[in-house]
């Protein structure tokens, strides 16, 4: 059996809370959707405040019942085995739920469509089942996310020493949970001085509560020491972790002086798998700063954090979160041409006729000429610069042409495919708002009469760069999409001459991952048209 549920799209923090029986929004608090599932009735939370909705409308199987009754028949039909499920978001595989008694799983992802949709799919080990689901929107700058989505591995709030202290909403605006860890031989600093966070720029907000405890070392020559495997948990002990397979982990470490000390204050150098990551912070009183690495990979992870020659005393953590990097291997797309002829539904901003006037003030600059029409140089509301298409009635690619570069750019997002910002598709006029690419395409570059010669370096990278964008129609969408009409022209170059594919007006989906070949009329320009 598979469970879904599918709400409007926007970037979010998703927690699956997994211990009861089923799941999907609306919300008293903004930018929150909160979902019981299984409740007969809306309430808000005594504890958070927060008021959770039924799941009516939202579900497409699967039925109601109490946790500990569903638990136990799903024992007895298992030989005392609890399930074992897996989870997915959208089209992409998010997780193996190996239930034991309380499972919360967390990401961070932005929908890649207008909804999203949350599936329990039964693997054979057992039925699924869920409690809850949450959601939270984030400001965009916090989480960068690429072209992936983040699993959340670890949040820890260092220092406290009750279990009770797990801090959410109201705390944490964006109700990150933050459960307590303490490390074995490390000191525990608190102070009890109020935090006035209210005037901070610090976009990650994270809680007072939280801020106000720390753990350091014992001297200034101990280093603060971490290591961990994506199977294991964060640990200071000296010992050899199971070796795992290589991961792409994302560390933001959350630091604040809450001692005022007299000499010299704490200056240390983090240092992330043998430097792969370096950085050297020094700490003002109830100052919050927080790190964020970049992207570091392996099967092992080491921190260290290390007071330099400056510091007066030991490093300190205030707390820390830990994510794993997941790329989404599967886009959803259309499966057959029938689905260019509905009407645009795309969670890109539209346009009105009027607003693309004014975006190219009124059509003054032509940067470029296609058999869709012709391409006029625009700037957006916040100084963005974009490439504006406008469909001609004597245009070679027609009406379903722009529907069908439109729906599939508005659902494909990769570094080497060209982004669309927006479209216009009122009933006399017809465009597409693209990324501007500051050196045009790839044919003007090589044309004998362009002043400058690109270097070899640059050529291979332009090659490697449709190669990949390709690879993404090809392997990372589902079902795979074929250009038809892949040419020196539809190849656009950044200001970097990072190359980006364009044109996706004549492009076919495979009707499902078994065809061997799309049956189809003969499309594109001639020369250009691949064997298949």
């Amino acid at each position: 059996m598979t469970m879904e549920r599918s709400i409007t799209a926007f970037p979010f923090a998703l927690f699956a809370s997994l211990a009861s029986a089923l799941v999907l929004a609306v919300q008293a608090q903004p930018g929150f959707i909160s979902i019981d599932c299984g409740a007969p009735n809306e309430y808000t939370d005594e504890n958070t405040n927060i008021t959770y909705k039924m799941d009516d409308g939202f579900i497409s199987s699967g039925k109601n019942m109490q946790t500990l009754m569903w638990y136990e028949n799903n024992l007895q039909l298992n030989t005392d085995q609890p399930p074992l499920f897996d989870l997915y978001i959208d089209v992409n595989y998010w997780a193996t739920v190996d239930f034991s008694f309380h499972i919360i799983k967390e990401i961070i992802y932005v929908p890649k469509a207008d909804d999203i949709r949350v599936c329990l799919v039964n693997t054979g080990n057992g039925v699924p089942f869920i409690s809850a689901l949450e959601l939270r929107a984030l400001e965009d700058d916090i989480y960068p996310l690429g072209s992936g989505f983040l699993q959340v591995r670890k949040r820890y709030n260092l220092g406290r020493t009750s279990a009770a202290d797990r801090f959410r909403y109201p705390h944490d605006v964006y109700d990150r949970l933050w459960p307590f860890r303490n490390f074995r031989n490390w000191s525990i600093l608190n102070t009890t001085s109020a935090i006035d966070l209210s005037n901070n720029s610090n976009a990650y907000k994270v809680p007072d509560k939280v801020l106000q405890t720390a753990q350091g070392t014992m001297s200034l020559s101990s280093p603060l020491y971490l290591q961990w495997t994506v199977d294991s948990p964060p640990t200071n002990d000296a010992v050899s972790l199971p070796r795992a397979p290589p991961k792409i982990w994302i560390v933001y470490l959350h630091f604040m002086e809450i001692e005022r000390l007299s000499g010299p204050q704490r200056e240390f150098t983090i240092s992330i798998n043998d430097n792969q990551f370096m950085e050297t912070v020094s700490l003002e009183y109830l100052k919050p700063v927080v790190v964020v690495s970049p992207p570091v990979s392996g099967p092992l992870i080491t921190l260290s954090i290390s007071s330099t020659s400056k510091s007066g005393n030991p490093p300190i953590l205030n707390a820390m979160e830990v994510y794993n990097v997941v790329d989404l291997t599967n886009v959803p797309t259309a499966k057959d041409d029938e689905s260019s002829e509905r009407a645009l539904k795309l969670k890109n901003r539209p346009f009105e006729y009027g607003e693309i006037s004014k975006i190219t003030q009124n059509f003054g600059q032509v940067i470029g000429k296609g058999g869709f029409g012709k391409v006029y140089l625009g700037t957006l509301d916040n100084d963005t610069i974009v490439a504006v298409k406008i469909l001609s009635e004597s245009s070679e690619q027609g009406y379903k042409e722009f529907q069908a570069e439109a729906q599939l750019l508005a659902i494909l997002h990769h570094g080497n495919l060209v982004s669309l910002f927006g479209y216009c598709d009122d009933s006399k006029h017809k465009a597409l708002v693209y990324e501007y690419m500051a050196n045009g395409n790839l044919r003007q570059n090589l044309s004998e009469d362009h002043p400058k010669v690109l270097t070899w370096s640059k050529r291979l990278q332009i090659a490697v760069d449709a190669a990949q964008g390709l690879d993404y129609l090809h392997n990372g969408c589902k079902p795979p999409i074929i250009h038809r009409d892949l040419k020196t022209s539809n190849i656009l170059l950044s200001e970097d001459f990072r190359a980006k594919i364009a044109d996706f007006g004549l492009s076919r989906a495979f009707a499902s991952e078994d065809d061997s070949h799309v049956s189809t009329r003969l499309a594109g320009t001639i020369g250009y048209l691949s064997p298949e």
